[in-house]
């Protein structure tokens, strides 16, 4: 998409699902760190990037 360079995707419903991301926390009151959604792309990124360390050699 021209003009967009540099700048975040923002990720539709069906992403969010299929990152396991509670659509329903965006409505309702946060009651602690985990509702946050920045917390759970957070550690759905951690994941997939010791998923693929994984296999990277021992030393």
């Amino acid at each position: 998409m021209p003009g967009t360079e540099g700048r975040a995707r923002h990720r539709g419903t069906k992403e969010v699902q299929e990152q396991g991301i509670k659509e329903e926390t965006r409505h309702n009151k946060m009651r602690t760190y985990r509702d946050l959604i920045v917390w759970q792309k957070a550690m759905y990124f951690v994941t997939e990037i010791y998923k693929h360390t994984k296999k990277y050699p021992k030393e």
